[in-house]
């Protein structure tokens, strides 16, 4: 169960958009079970009913506290001893091919124990053909062309899946420094993902860092020759788990759009999901208790708490202790008044 009292405090539009930010990475970190301060280690997985098997999960540890990992994951930058030649490399992922033909690749440095980002520099191309008449239509209006086929600069990739395998079995690393470039375009693609102002990034990546999860997580920011920036991302907690994203087109909006979407290649959708995600948890109910409270003087204070049940249908994440802690909101909505605790949710 998750409970989420509030003190009587004023708020106003800046708190509030904030607010929904931290409150949905925080959910995901409840669901994904992010570790409680002084963890060290990741347990074993919990059983859930019914379920299928356990996520994989790597020997690393979890995040000990979440904006200890933001703060890390908002400073990487390139690792000493991570730096290759690449010469015509390939990675495919679902419809979406990257073809570095010639640069430099950086390794980023490993976060709770493992690598999970690099950063490529150089020329090459990225292709990404819809496998549906309508999402190839769709493409068509936001880029003028299908299969859409760009030349790239750079390459941001972020990853839980086995992305630091392929690089290490295909390329040769050496120790050298690293252009500026890499933090910067690092900073950018993390930028894209996420609203540092609330502290948070892509829900179903930031579980992923903080849990140290292993999934097929894929991430890419490209920058173009020609062009905006894309984000192509394969999101195994997404039925249509492919995707590309593109700068929104309203001059006045930092948002991106959606320019194509849809399930991965060969992967038949799922007839018990009804919904857009493929979680092993979801919200069964929730309840939201509001207390206005007059003074003795008349003034009028608010107070609310928020219970949520969580039923899993697969084994979820590396613990459950009672009385874990989400940091995000203990820190982010302190302006609100906010505070969040994780009792016993899984049974």
């Amino acid at each position: 169960m998750l409970t989420a009292p509030t003190q009587p405090q004023q708020s106003n539009s800046r708190f509030l958009r904030r607010a929904a930010g931290a409150l949905r990475v925080a959910l995901v970190s409840c669901v994904a079970g992010v570790a409680p301060v002084g963890a060290q280690t990741a347990a074993a997985p919990v059983a859930a009913q019914g379920a299928a098997a356990p996520m994989r999960v790597q020997e690393v540890a979890a995040a000990e506290d979440y904006l200890q990992r933001y703060s890390e994951i908002m400073a990487l930058e390139a690792a000493p001893n991570g730096v290759a030649d690449v010469a015509n490399l390939v990675i495919q992922r679902d419809v979406g091919r990257f073809t570095l033909t010639a640069g430099k690749l950086y390794l980023l440095a490993p976060l709770g124990g493992r690598t999970v980002g690099a950063v490529f520099h150089g020329t090459g191309s990225f292709s990404f053909a819809p496998p549906s008449k309508v999402e190839q239509n769709r493409l068509v209006r936001f880029e003028k062309k299908n299969p859409l086929e760009v030349p790239i600069l750079d390459v941001v990739l972020l990853f839980a899946d086995t992305t630091i395998d392929q690089l290490k079995r295909q390329l040769s690393f050496r120790t050298e420094a690293a252009v500026t470039d890499v933090r910067e375009r690092t900073r950018d693609a993390l930028k894209f993902l996420g609203d540092d102002d609330s502290k948070t990034l892509d829900p179903d990546l930031m579980a992923a860092l903080l849990n140290g999860e292993s999934t097929d997580l894929f991430v890419a920011y490209i920058r173009r020759q020609g062009g905006d920036p894309l984000l192509f991302m394969v999101n195994p907690h997404e039925v249509e788990a492919v995707s590309l994203r593109g700068k929104s087109g309203r001059w006045w909006s930092e948002d991106s759009d959606v320019e194509s979407q849809f399930p991965r290649e060969g992967r038949p959708r799922d007839t018990q999901i009804t919904g857009e995600r493929t979680d092993a948890a979801e919200i069964k109910r929730y309840t939201i208790t509001v207390d206005l409270t007059q003074s003795s003087i008349g003034e009028i204070a608010f107070a609310a708490t928020a219970h949520m049940d969580i039923t899993a249908r697969s084994a979820v994440g590396p613990g459950r202790q009672e009385g874990l802690a989400i940091p995000v909101l203990l820190c982010d909505l302190c302006d609100l008044g906010a505070r969040l605790v994780l009792k016993p949710l899984l049974t």
